[in-house]
């Protein structure tokens, strides 16, 4: 059975696969919520931690959008573009080193997938060049 789904996913084309939610994020929202409803003068370090790293990689991820076939919608060779992708990355390492004992969610992921693709972008841009 389990060679079946792998063989479905394998052919499943990418775009299907980007839209699936990753493993564990209905337990990792639980949580979330879970530690956001305790007072700020009750949490203990690790749940603080966890929180702010969590709201410092949703304010990473607002800074970089995405048009809707999921390339990066900031053109990289503005300031403002290459501005926010200093502050969100600057961000996503604040947010690494406050939970570091935090797995991996879907900002991250997402991060991730714009650093790729931008990457991607501008290595190509220079071929053209």
């Amino acid at each position: 059975m389990s060679t079946e789904r792998g063989a479905a996913a394998a052919a499943a084309p990418a775009a299907e696969l980007q839209d699936e939610e990753p493993a564990g994020a209905e337990f990792f929202r639980r949580r979330l919520q879970r530690a956001m409803a305790i007072p700020p003068e009750q949490c203990d370090p690790a749940v603080h931690s966890f929180v702010t790293s969590v709201q410092l990689m949703q304010a990473a991820d607002a800074l970089l959008p995405l048009t809707a076939d999921g390339e990066p919608a900031l053109t990289p060779d503005t300031l403002a573009g290459q501005q926010a992708e200093v502050q969100a990355l600057a961000l996503a390492v604040t947010a690494f080193y406050t939970g570091a004992d935090i797995v991996q969610w879907e900002g991250m992921q997402r991060l991730g997938t714009y650093c790729l693709r931008r990457a991607h972008w501008a290595h190509g841009s220079r071929e053209a060049a």
